[in-house]
């Protein structure tokens, strides 16, 4: 893979200093060429890992490797300044963990700010279930996220929501969640939004028309029990499965069994 190209955005992938300055000219010279578009430095962002090897690790660090684009330097990621990329933040780290921190405090600041309007403390319920957790859902699918991360977001709602609805502060929170037909308010917990966006993920990943990401799925699918992966590799296999036997039950026209259509 040495690229990846979606509408305007495209990142570049090499192995060396060398081979990304070349791609990077041939870049440069190729908008030069269309007289219709031009490179933007203050956009270009680079990433890059040096491998250092000790008696006891290996380990991959940030450097910088002096890369220039349209004659001008690129930009270095830091922890202090991550880049935006197709919605998604990237962190030197190259990991999900700043992000899901990032999400939780978004979460409970959009929750003050809820609570803080001039609106009655139904319509805030209304904002929070119909906008708030739709809004979370596009970060609960390209993250990698836990459970945890589900019921840490949960909490953080759980006291606006039942001071909203008038419950007290330390009341069972089911009533928030079960449905109308139970009795409760009806409201979608995080947790779900969480499981939902993470099978979302093993679902592309699973019919993916890349093989490589195919058999990823099955690695997860295969791997530790005690891997979040895995419990959402099978989470989608069981809701796949329900699905299947439903569709078969709704084409039963007889007593003759399940499949039987005559």
């Amino acid at each position: 893979l040495t690229h990846q190209l979606f509408v305007d955005d495209l990142t570049l992938i090499t192995r060396t200093r060398e081979a990304h300055q070349k791609m990077i000219d041939i870049l440069d010279e190729w908008l030069k060429w269309t007289e219709t578009m031009q490179a933007k430095p203050v956009k270009c962002w680079n990433l890059s890992f040096k491998l250092h090897v000790s008696n006891y690790s290996r380990t991959y660090k940030q450097y910088n490797p002096d890369l220039t684009i349209a004659g001008a330097p690129m930009n270095i990621m830091t922890d202090e300044s991550p880049f935006k990329h197709l919605g998604r933040w990237i962190w030197t780290s190259i990991s999900d963990q700043q992000n899901i921190q990032k999400s939780l405090k978004n979460i409970l600041d959009d929750m003050e700010r809820i609570d803080k309007s001039h609106v009655s403390d139904t319509a805030k319920i209304w904002i929070y279930n119909k906008y708030l957790t739709l809004r979370y859902r596009w970060v609960c699918n390209i993250y990698t996220l836990t459970e945890t991360f589900g019921k840490e977001a949960e909490q953080i709602c759980q006291k606006f929501l039942k001071k909203w609805a008038g419950i007290p502060i330390h009341a069972n929170a089911d009533i928030l969640y079960m449905p109308n037909r139970k009795h409760g308010i009806g409201l979608i917990p995080f947790s779900v939004i969480v499981a939902q966006g993470q099978c979302l993920k093993m679902e592309t990943e699973k019919r993916s028309g890349d093989a490589r990401l195919r058999q990823l799925y099955q690695n997860r699918l295969n791997g530790n029990k005690l891997n979040h992966h895995h419990k959402y590799a099978h989470m989608l296999e069981n809701a796949e499965r329900n699905l299947e036997l439903s569709n078969i039950e709704s084409r039963s026209q007889s007593s003759n069994g399940l499949g039987c259509e005559g």
